[in-house]
């Protein structure tokens, strides 16, 4: 490990360099602490037909390629601005540990059978064992675009003369 030099503040040195590499000291020593990151950090806004089941998703990262701490994470869903779960967005899987610098693809699918047209905002909620950042929102905004419905038309009666 590499030592600084005895100075006055050596103890605030040694911390500020404790923070910038992301080691918390434990009992007096350094250990590594997962960190998470997420791309893309918000999907959207997009267009999507009515009727469609959809797949898009995200990529957890642990950013961490110095320690021995797996990231463990978990993903729900929430309408934006409420706590109401939304039955047609769903991920896979919805838990998972990932190893210092490794990452883990999630899938977000989208069951738009039956949800009226209109614009939605859904926010993917991350939690995890990151001790700075312990849960990450990813917003997702798309609009449903509802078929133009079939009219029928009655004009009456028709007459044709014929020669």
């Amino acid at each position: 490990m590499y030592q600084l030099p005895r100075c006055p503040g050596y103890a605030i040195s040694a911390f500020l360099l404790w923070l910038a590499l992301g080691f918390v000291p434990v009992h007096g020593r350094a250990t590594a602490s997962p960190l998470i990151a997420v791309s893309p950090d918000s999907i959207g806004p997009i267009e999507l037909p009515w009727l469609v089941t959809v797949q898009v998703g995200v990529r957890i990262y642990d950013r961490d390629s110095h320690g021995p701490t797996p990231l463990t994470w978990t993903i729900s869903d929430v309408m934006h601005g409420t706590n109401n779960d939304v039955p047609w967005v769903m991920q896979s899987p919805t838990s998972g540990t990932i190893a210092p610098a490794d990452s883990q693809y999630v899938a977000v699918i989208l069951d738009l059978f039956g949800v009226a047209g209109g614009e939605y905002r859904v926010d993917l909620i991350i939690d995890s064992n990151d001790p700075v950042h312990p849960r990450v929102i990813v917003p997702l905004k798309f609009t449903i675009v509802a078929p133009v419905p079939v009219r029928r038309f009655t004009f009456g009666e028709l007459k044709a003369k014929y020669r």
